[in-house]
């Protein structure tokens, strides 16, 4: 299998390979050119910070290319809506596929009519922005070069290749995280794997991908797969960005057919942790990706060795457990741990403890009442008949033997389903706010 680094896409594969399957094709020949025209455009703007918010994975990666080779900065926002009410500050311009309805968009559509320019291969230290909201919800510019985006499709090719050979690449992520960009965009062209049309929104859409699959999933989205659905056949399934619940393994096995991978990893350190989960096993232990490996622990976290960074080195916000076979296991975000009296309280452990002995998923988090800290517990009730509100004080008697009595839930709230952002995660914001004062 021919692997490419960025720089070479437009130039060493034939005219007629295939590039996106689907209701439009795309070809090798069609790529050379759509770049082209659009690097056109971006070489009559001074502007130099282009935002980017296409849904469609191929017409994403032509403008991406053609910014790059211009000398442009691309800056991946996520959301639209949110980027242009409160991040507006953060680029010059922007092109959408969708409506260019602010002045400083432009029509994707419109951009391809003009004339095809000679196009030059994309320098290595070309800059892409990412942002990423972190523990604070405050937007936070990560910086990432052609190079090292290269260096982490080169780690995952190594650990991938084989499973996508031959399939049809199909996703509902969004290629403005690093997730999305690192499995939709990189690693796909790096191998020359065909991409399915736009980002997938439905479970019913991976109906229509043609072929073998390889699906490029989240945790949310599997969460919620419809059993009653037919299943499509596929060779491959990720998912990152949250945890994966042992309900959400084995709907995913049964849908698609296959185990299923899970990827372990930051927006600023890429990469990091990889293991597969067969039916509805969660407790696998992780493996670190190639050419990662702890280097010390100390009172600040685990500190890797990375290729994927400048340094070459990360501390890992999350508590790991080292094992003596080169394995780990999570425990949770450092910043997930509160003090409570003399307690140091771990809010993940004790979703932990309420889901093994009380059956409930739930998201824990410190409360303030006045002067003082208490925990909060939300609890996932889909079905509504599951929790009941009237019974929290025999649930505590049930938690008692199993975590101290500060970590005891004072404050019960009950949603049919967690609030999630626009990357599929746990909103904590929204989750804090149901904790409002106000709110008994």
């Amino acid at each position: 299998m021919q692997k490419l680094t960025f720089a070479r896409w437009p130039f060493d594969r034939k005219a007629d390979h295939v590039i996106r399957i689907g209701r439009s094709p795309k070809t090798q020949a069609d790529f050379v050119d759509d770049i082209a025209r659009l690097a056109t455009v971006f070489s009559q703007i001074e502007a130099k910070r282009v935002a980017l918010f296409l849904d469609d994975s191929y017409s994403f990666i032509c403008v991406l290319y053609a910014c790059l080779a211009e000398g442009k900065t691309a800056v991946l926002l996520g959301s639209r809506k949110s980027a242009v009410k409160t991040q507006s500050s953060l680029f010059d311009i922007a092109v959408t596929d969708g409506e260019a309805n602010d002045a400083r968009f432009y029509s994707l559509h419109r951009l391809r009519e003009n004339p095809p320019k000679v196009i030059s291969p994309v320098k290595s230290d070309a800059r892409i922005v990412l942002y990423t909201s972190g523990s604070t919800g405050e937007p936070k510019a990560i910086v990432k070069t052609v190079s090292q985006m290269d260096r982490e499709a080169a780690v995952t090719a190594e650990l991938f290749a084989d499973a996508l050979q031959g399939t049809v690449l199909a996703g509902c992520v969004d290629p403005t995280h690093l997730y999305g960009l690192t499995f939709s965009v990189w690693l796909p062209m790096t191998l020359g794997t065909p991409l399915f049309g736009r980002r997938l929104v439905s479970q019913e859409d991976f109906l229509n991908v043609p072929g073998p699959i390889s699906a490029v999933t989240t945790p949310t989205f599997l969460k919620y797969l419809d059993s009653t659905l037919c299943p499509v056949t596929a060779r491959f399934v990720l998912s990152a960005g949250g945890k994966l619940e042992p309900k959400a393994v084995k709907k995913a096995h049964d849908f698609f057919g296959c185990s299923i991978s899970e990827i372990y990893g930051s927006t600023e350190a890429g990469v990091i942790g990889v293991r597969q989960l067969d039916v509805a096993d969660t407790q696998t232990p992780w493996h670190f990706c190639p050419g990662i490996s702890p280097i010390f622990e100390d009172a600040t976290g685990v500190t890797i060795h990375t290729p994927l960074t400048d340094s070459g080195k990360f501390t890992l916000e999350d508590r790991l457990s080292l094992k003596k076979d080169g394995t780990f296991t999570l425990l949770g975000r450092r910043d997930r741990i509160i003090k409570i009296g003399e307690e140091r309280i771990s809010l993940d452990e004790i979703n932990q403890v309420i889901q093994k002995h009380l059956g409930f998923s739930s998201y824990a988090l410190g409360i303030v009442r006045g002067n003082q800290q208490r925990i909060g517990v939300v609890v996932e009730d889909p079905d509504g008949n599951t929790f009941d509100r009237k019974n929290t004080a025999s649930y505590i008697r049930e938690l008692r033997g199993y975590m101290p009595t500060a970590a005891l839930p004072r404050f019960w709230r009950v949603v049919t389903q967690f609030p999630v952002n626009d990357r599929g995660k746990l909103d904590c914001k929204q989750m804090e706010a149901l904790f409002d004062a106000t709110v008994r």
